[in-house]
């Protein structure tokens, strides 16, 4: 019987992990997309968008106006380290003709020179001297590492004589956040593959200063739980999501336990009172 109460704590228990695990989960990381806060901002807030030239996004009701010809400069977010760069194009109506209007290609991808994300890019870029109700500006991710691009759209409006939206005052990026160790594992976790050159399924500090170039020695001892000087995606993963102490899960199964017993017990409990009231 002793058994079967700590076998049904523990399921109990395990039942409760997960749940809470499921709830808490972060959602499928974006990989790239306008900035929100900027004045180019996107469509939605879907980053993780495949389909040339907007994703299937439609057109929104609410475009940022400028003056034709302004020059303005743009934020974008990275979420997802990947290897390559990035485009702005402008299209004059309908997301047509993206091709044929690049504003600004080869945009460096550095988002591996700091660990916290999302990584703010911030570019100039000058609009076309024309008037348009229904243009809009494409945001493309250009991966090396794959065969497909993240695309972002922005809708715009051109108009002559109008107020156009001011441009913000340039503020520095934030200075990269060292101490957050999670954060620089899920990076390596994240481009694992890329960096493990030698295909050993571990990663040297040399190899993982490939993803991070600013990986300091004492960060990497950190996540180097065995202290072998490599890393394997389990140490990662272990620094992400800690597991959990055997001795809380012994007392958290009693405690179930507890609880389950107390409210089968409950209905012959209640049924007890009334019969010595009545």
């Amino acid at each position: 019987m002793r058994g079967f109460k700590i076998a049904l704590g523990n399921f109990l228990l395990n039942a409760a992990i997960a749940a809470l695990l499921f709830l808490h989960a972060p959602l499928a990381a974006a990989h790239a997309r306008w900035d929100p806060a900027g004045i180019v901002k996107p469509r939605n807030a879907d980053a993780n968008l495949k389909g040339d030239p907007c994703g299937a996004v439609p057109r929104t009701t609410t475009p940022a106006t400028f003056a034709p010809g302004q020059t303005i400069e743009v934020t974008f977010q990275e979420t997802v380290n990947h290897p390559g760069h990035f485009r702005i194009a402008f299209s004059p109506a309908n997301d047509q003709g993206f091709n044929n209007n690049i504003l600004l290609d080869n945009i460096p991808d550095t988002m591996g020179q700091e660990t916290p994300t999302p990584h703010l890019y911030r570019s100039v870029i000058t609009l076309p001297m024309q008037i348009c109700d229904a243009c809009s500006l494409q945001l493309i991710q250009v991966m090396t590492d794959s065969n497909t691009n993240y695309y972002s759209c922005s809708d715009i409006k051109l108009a002559a004589g109008g107020t156009p939206t001011p441009t913000p005052t340039p503020t520095p990026t934030p200075a990269p956040t060292s101490t957050d160790i999670k954060e620089i594992a899920q990076n390596l976790l994240d481009d694992f593959s890329l960096a493990d050159t030698d295909k050993s399924s571990t990663l040297t500090l040399d190899e993982a200063q490939l993803i991070l170039p600013g990986l300091k020695q004492d960060q990497f001892t950190t996540l180097d739980k065995n202290g072998n000087g490599a890393l394997t995606t389990a140490e990662l993963r272990t620094t992400i999501t800690p597991p959990v102490d055997s001795k809380t899960e012994t007392k958290a199964s009693a405690a179930a336990l507890e609880w389950m017993t107390l409210l089968m017990l409950l209905p012959f409990a209640l049924r007890r009172m009334k019969k010595v009231v009545t």
